[in-house]
């Protein structure tokens, strides 16, 4: 009886170490620090890169594929730098234009 005693009354000394108001501000300090955590990591796929958009500044540098950490303000847009090969009767536009060696001519 007596070991139970002394449970109760470290219990009652750990909520009397932290007032009500630090619990929330604790809580929501922690809510805040997984957001900007999670906000911060970035993949990119295989065949793709990611442009740094920092309000509307795009950096020079691009990110290769893989995990990163960046800046939970970036924004990363990501790019595709993979190659397409179209064949004449692929052409996206064989009903208004014609086709040929990579131009477009009206026809």
């Amino acid at each position: 009886m007596n070991g139970n005693n002394d449970i109760t009354v470290l219990q009652n000394q750990m909520k009397n170490m932290i007032p009500q108001g630090n619990k929330r501000l604790i809580f929501f300090g922690i809510i805040l620090a997984t957001f900007l955590l999670i906000k911060s990591i970035t993949v990119i796929p295989a065949g793709y890169v990611g442009l740094k958009d920092f309000f509307g500044n795009v950096s020079d540098d691009t990110l290769p594929a893989g995990l990163h950490l960046v800046n939970p303000l970036l924004n990363i847009h990501k790019m595709t730098v993979r190659t397409r090969n179209y064949r004449r009767s692929e052409c996206p536009f064989q009903r208004r234009f014609k086709c040929s060696f990579g131009h477009f001519a009206f026809i």
